[in-house]
């Protein structure tokens, strides 16, 4: 890898219906958009997810910066290169958020749902 085409980049894209075309829009933002960090009209929106994606590697943890400011409640979801153990899918996730805005009941419906997926993967 090397390259100006390899370095992290912020892509801000509305929300779709289905993720094949959100993940089809985020690629063809990405392609065309000049800027490394997304503008700071959007970086200012609260109804925002930030979505890192790291399919080169596998982890076990991640650590996102913090922000001491108690009105940053956007999400923070990163996961890693999947890979197949024992006849399972295994996928490195995290998710960092603002206890004030999401409880574990939330996290534990949406990483169900993860699994359900995961689950449904041919071997």
């Amino acid at each position: 890898m090397s390259g100006e085409n390899d370095l992290f980049k912020y892509v801000a894209v509305e929300l779709t219906d289905d993720i094949v075309s959100f993940a089809k829009k985020a690629k063809e933002q990405a392609e065309q958009q000049k800027e490394f960090f997304i503008y700071k009209d959007a970086e200012e929106r609260d109804d925002m997810l930030y979505i890192t994606c790291l399919p080169w590697f596998s982890f076990t943890q991640v650590t996102h910066p913090i922000s001491l400011n108690k009105e940053d409640s956007v999400p923070k979801i990163s996961w890693g290169k999947y890979f197949q153990q024992d006849g399972k899918w295994l996928l490195p996730f995290s998710l960092q958020a603002n206890h004030a805005l999401l409880d574990g009941i939330h996290v534990g419906k949406f990483t169900a749902l993860l699994q359900e997926y995961m689950d449904g993967l041919p071997n």
